[in-house]
């Protein structure tokens, strides 16, 4: 056991002394000796044994090398291990994989490889944390992998969990991925009882606009759900959380806090609700600090909504958002300009939220 260790010890010096020793070590069948090692019961062999497949992952060519021996079912399985350093380092070698090449990433999520990666995830390091929230945003780049992860519940609570990582990237990181699951399905998404808590309190913690964007952006979601709108207002934080975001006077930001209220005010039993928490003081802010006329537009469209009289809607039959949009426009004012502002739905505000981090 002391030899495999100095082994170990060994291969990942000169792993990490140059390329020519990474091709080296492959020429001599280092590959499958290192897999071997790193399965060993002995703690540091394994460590010593990872950080020398990580250090060679950092090769293309000698990835799908890697690949084609099946080594990577043995990484996913070593993020398992009780050891924080091993975890570690099997992340930095996926992280490889899912960042070099598209058409390796198929074999990450192979034999519960997504699974394996939500263990990780409750690792108490937030530098891993942060790896796996990346490698969980690279897979979610791929149609068929992103998929496959809306429809399980394991990676969206593994990315609720990474939320909460106090590590700001790692943060960030998860939620873009989140947005993008969501796009794929909300349903998934929406489902996720703590998600929504963590949400909010995010803005509590971090002053970061781009934070905010994701933030917001996620929470239309919610919105855009009858059930899903009312756990929202439900939140004693929902306003103060919206108020924030009104307040940096970003344009993204201010017309999501209007289209969050404008979705409130559509169903009769949160309308109620929505004025008696006073909903109407942050459309009039919005609207007298709006950061452009849309918004601007967008806000005083809201309070004339909400100033007209809700028994004038009992007569609407169930209808989708948008139908329910056009109804309304004859109870309130007529035709108003800016009620394509209103109607985007999701698809403008994901192009916005795509400017928005760029």
């Amino acid at each position: 056991m002391k030899e495999k260790r100095m082994a170990a010890f060994e291969l990942a010096t000169m792993a990490a002394s140059g390329d020519d020793n990474k091709f080296r070590i492959v020429a001599e069948g280092g590959l499958e000796m290192l897999i071997r090692l790193a399965l060993s019961k002995d703690e540091s062999t394994q460590e010593h044994s990872v950080e020398a497949i990580a250090e060679l992952l950092t090769v293309p060519a000698i990835q799908d090398n890697f690949i084609e021996i099946g080594g990577v079912r043995s990484l996913t399985a070593l993020l398992h291990s009780p050891s924080a350093r091993v975890v570690y380092q099997c992340a930095t070698a996926i992280s490889y994989i899912v960042s070099d090449a598209e058409e390796n990433r198929s074999s990450i999520v192979a034999d519960h490889g997504l699974e394996d990666l939500a263990h990780a995830a409750k690792m108490p390091n937030s530098v891993c944390q942060r790896l796996v929230a990346g490698i969980f945003l690279e897979l979610a780049f791929t149609p068929e992998i992103r998929n496959q992860m809306a429809s399980l519940n394991t990676p969206a609570r593994a990315l609720t969990d990474l939320c909460a990582s106090p590590d700001q990237e790692c943060q960030r990181l998860a939620l873009q991925t989140l947005e993008l699951l969501a796009i794929e399905s909300p349903e998934t998404i929406c489902a996720q009882d703590e998600l929504l808590k963590q949400l909010l309190k995010i803005p509590e913690l971090t002053y970061d606009t781009r934070t905010f964007i994701l933030v917001a952006k996620i929470l239309l979601y919610y919105a855009e759900d009858q059930q899903t709108c009312e756990d929202l207002l439900d939140q004693p934080n929902c306003k103060s959380t919206l108020t924030k975001f009104a307040r940096t006077k970003d344009p993204i930001l201010q017309k999501v806090v209007v289209k969050v209220i404008y979705c409130m005010l559509q169903i009769r039993e949160l309308r109620y609700r929505a004025e008696h928490v006073k909903m109407d003081e942050l459309l009039r802010y919005v609207r007298e600090n709006a950061s452009d006329r849309e918004t601007w537009d967008m806000a005083d469209q809201s309070l004339q909504f909400l100033a007209c009289e809700p028994d004038g809607l009992q007569h609407l039959p169930p209808l989708s958002t948008l139908e329910k949009i056009d109804r309304m426009e004859s109870v309130t004012r007529g035709s108003l300009s800016s009620c394509v502002s209103l109607q985007s739905g999701l698809a403008d505000s994901i192009v916005d939220l795509k400017k928005g981090l760029e």
